[in-house]
């Protein structure tokens, strides 16, 4: 899901709404890959190749997945970019 917060339109918000629904798409893929095992945003950040993608972005996926019921938000963490605690998330049972 793209969270129209700039009011775009046309074109440009069917863009939009492709790449984010694209993201979704990459990040289950990920988790479904790899099922017993949980990763940080940072995590699938580098795993996936999405250096260029902002961080951001990545949590967001994540959120839409967790609300979705299709990812599991962990009480564990691990450490992140500048080695700040980053919660980590499973696929969900």
């Amino acid at each position: 899901m793209f969270y129209n917060t700039t009011s775009e339109s046309g074109q440009v918000l069917t863009d939009f709404r492709q790449a984010a629904k694209t993201q979704d798409d990459k990040i289950l893929a990920w988790f479904r890959f790899w099922p017993s095992c949980a990763f940080t945003p940072f995590d699938l950040q580098k795993a996936l190749r999405m250096e260029s993608t902002p961080i951001t972005s990545i949590r967001r996926s994540i959120t839409n997945l967790t609300d979705s019921g299709f990812l599991v938000k962990l009480d564990t963490k691990a450490p992140g970019l500048y080695n700040r605690p980053n919660h980590l998330w499973k696929l969900a049972k």
